[in-house]
């Protein structure tokens, strides 16, 4: 893919380019809340995790870590905050080269007090794979411009999987000819809410039940 005529998450060029400013990015159709970052990174970075089958959820912009160390009130800022589904708690530290020691330091110590651990996520890293996150953007988009339709295809779609994993393309034939764009926004949903775990290795999404059978 030619992603150097895309302009970043889609959209007009001055709109997307890179501000000091905090800006209201887009849209998480899953918990319904605005996702708010101030550069481009970030939000490709929040992206790749809220599509990652361990999140159960996440936090939409900076967040201010608050705990009590010794006899002070501590803070540290990360740029979002992760829960997995084993209950573990992530900050999560997006930079462009080195993390600045201070900030990283702070963090650390929040971790330590909170039981938390720490991750860093470099440009390099963040921008390693651009094809996936492309892939995984457009499915939020996809999810937000169908957001609160189709639930009732949710039940179908899961006893299809029950009988084996599908592709979009074999699904949408398997449930009579479903709309390709409402079923992935269904697929981002479940995925999102636990229930099924999509491949993102190529266009075609293919699917299957989560571990437990979907519950």
């Amino acid at each position: 893919m030619d992603h150097s005529i895309v302009t970043p998450w889609g959209g007009r060029t001055a709109r997307y380019a890179e501000s000091t400013g905090e800006l209201h990015r887009a849209h998480d159709p899953f918990a319904l809340m605005p996702i708010v970052f101030t550069h481009a990174i970030q939000y490709e970075a929040w992206v790749s995790a809220r599509f990652d089958p361990r999140t159960l959820s996440i936090s939409h912009k900076r967040t201010v870590i608050s705990a009590r160390v010794g006899e002070r009130d501590c803070k540290a800022t990360a740029t979002f905050v992760l829960t997995r589904r084993n209950k573990s708690v992530h900050y999560v530290l997006v930079v462009k080269h080195e993390p600045p020691s201070a900030p990283l330091a702070a963090l650390n110590r929040m971790a330590t007090e909170t039981g938390a651990s720490v991750i860093v996520r470099r440009r390099d890293e963040v921008r390693a794979d651009l094809d996936l996150f492309w892939r995984l953007e457009k499915l939020r988009q996809c999810a937000a411009m169908h957001l609160r339709m189709g639930a009732e295809l949710d039940r179908p779609i899961m006893e299809e999987l029950a009988l084996g994993g599908k592709g979009v393309t074999d699904l949408c034939s398997a449930l009579g000819g479903m709309d390709s764009q409402l079923l992935r926004a269904r697929l981002a949903n479940l995925h999102c809410a636990g229930r099924l775990v999509l491949d993102f290795s190529n266009s075609d999404l293919f699917a299957t039940l989560a571990p437990g059978g979907g519950q």
